[in-house]
């Protein structure tokens, strides 16, 4: 954790001992009375400002001084539903790459019961995007979506310029081909088993590239990484 994001005004006034944020302060960072942290408001402002310590928690007060977020990368990503362990880590690392928006759909060859996970409920997703978000220093977090299909998702990326989707069987071009400059990018990627030749036609009719990576397979999360690291580039 590299600044402290709040999710609201409220939450920023005070920080019991009780809460995850305060004990990594406490036996992570070592934090003392009057030290200095880079914190936020969850959208809103980053700043630098000094640490309190009370009988039951922190205050933070004193030296306030206006922190530039980093700019958000012009990106939309679009992943299927995959297990928890997976989609948790691609909300925190979307949010740390500093995407536009983030989008989870359900693929036809994806697993139905992925979708009734704790983890895609507001306040889990919330929590792993504003971690991926502390780890970049930055108070902003993705827009998140919840979408009922793959055309869903495609509609809510259709403003963008570049239309990727990385597949390792039928690519007809390799992603490190494809510069961004100052374009917005969507991309997509297909559920744990791939995309269905179903969903290829959907994206190609929607004027998606199915760009290569490798001849790899990764796992979806590893796929998001590398993606991300080299449009962001």
């Amino acid at each position: 954790m590299n600044a402290l994001i709040f999710k609201d005004l409220n939450e920023s006034k005070f920080l019991p001992f009780s809460s995850p944020k305060a004990h990594h302060i406490k036996n992570v960072l070592n934090l003392k009375t009057g030290d200095e942290i880079f914190a936020g408001i969850k959208n809103q402002n980053l700043y630098k400002t000094r640490i309190f310590e009370t009988e039951s928690g922190y205050e933070f007060s004193g030296d306030i001084t206006p922190l530039e977020n980093p700019k958000r990368v012009k990106i939309t990503l679009c992943s299927a539903f995959t297990r928890p362990q997976i989609a948790k880590r691609i909300m925190f690392e979307a949010s740390c790459f500093g995407i536009e928006k983030l989008i989870f759909y359900p693929a036809q060859k994806g697993e139905s019961g992925y979708l009734k996970a704790s983890l895609y409920s507001p306040d889990e997703v919330e929590e792993q995007l504003i971690k991926g978000a502390e780890q970049a220093c930055s108070s902003l977090i993705p827009e998140f979506h919840l979408s009922e299909s793959l055309q869903e998702a495609l509609e809510l990326s259709s403003n963008c310029d570049i239309k990727i989707a990385p597949d390792i069987y039928e690519s007809t071009k390799n992603l490190s081909e494809i510069r961004l400059k100052d374009k917005k990018a969507a991309v997509v990627f297909g559920g744990e088993r791939g995309f269905s030749n179903d969903d290829r036609t959907l994206l190609r009719e929607n004027g998606y590239i199915l760009a290569s990576l490798g001849k790899r397979v990764l796992r979806t999360d590893s796929a998001v990484i590398s993606t991300l690291a080299i449009l962001s580039a």
